[in-house]
């Protein structure tokens, strides 16, 4: 099971990979609150789920090319949960994704999410972890990926980021 991960700019081998973001060769599997964009690979750029028995369930998430919730998910990415979109996510520096210090979990990091991102406030709150990629805690809904807006006091949609 993942919960609010971030997978993004990661590349599958070029003959034959497949999965860029992630491969599930079977078994059961849960994809909550999860970001999954940019990944590369020559077939099922984002995730590549292998023909099996046991369905894997995608919940809440944010996946490139997915279709989103309802009549047009592609199935044979999982079963869909619900909740989830296919939105660019508005990351702060995708292209810088460990930030200008080049240090990961630090307050420049670039898979941060731009105010307007329609990923904050869309996760779920059951098995969210309590605190974000840089230890920051998750405040009422959840955001989708694995950094967490926070909210100003008394503000209702205002959002500011950890620098």
């Amino acid at each position: 099971m993942l919960n609010n991960c971030t997978l993004s700019n990661n590349h599958a081998p070029p003959l034959g990979g497949g999965g860029g973001g992630l491969h599930i060769a079977g078994g059961q599997a849960g994809l909550y609150n999860c970001i999954f964009w940019l990944n590369h690979a020559s077939q099922d750029a984002e995730i590549l789920k292998e023909p099996s028995p046991v369905p894997v369930t995608v919940q809440n998430c944010d996946i490139r090319a997915s279709g989103g919730s309802g009549a047009l998910w592609d199935a044979t990415l999982g079963s869909d949960g619900g909740g989830n979109i296919d939105t660019d996510p508005l990351f702060t520096n995708a292209g810088n994704p460990n930030g200008a210090d080049g240090i990961w979990r630090t307050g420049d990091d670039g898979l941060q999410l731009e105010p307007t991102s329609f990923c904050i406030d869309a996760g779920l709150i059951l098995g969210a972890p309590i605190t974000d990629f840089l230890g920051h805690p998750r405040i009422g809904v959840p955001d989708m990926g694995a950094y967490e807006g926070v909210r100003p006091p008394n503000a209702v949609k205002a959002w500011t980021f950890y620098e």
